[in-house]
C-alpha cells in the first residue's frame, strides 16, 4: 500500500461538517474502502461510529448543463 492508499487518498473526497463528515465515492466499491479505512481510524482515535448516522448511500448522477 502506498502512502497516499493508506490514508485514503484518491478513493472519495472528504467534506467536513463540524463534528460530521461525509466522503463521497465514484464506486459502491470506493465507498465500502473508505468506510473500513474510516472504522479503523475512528478505532485507533477510540472513538465509535453512530451506528444509525452512519451510512453508505447511492446517488444518481445528474447532467445538470443541460
Amino acid at each position: 500500500m502506498g502512502g497516499g492508499e493508506k490514508y485514503g487518498s484518491g478513493i472519495g473526497e472528504l467534506t467536513r461538517y463540524a463534528d460530521d463528515f461525509v466522503v463521497i465515492c465514484i464506486t459502491k466499491k470506493d465507498s465500502e474502502h473508505a468506510y473500513e479505512l474510516i472504522r479503523k481510524i475512528i478505532d485507533r482515535l477510540e472513538l465509535t461510529l453512530h451506528p444509525t448516522k452512519t451510512w453508505i448511500v447511492g446517488v444518481l448522477h445528474y447532467d445538470l448543463t443541460v
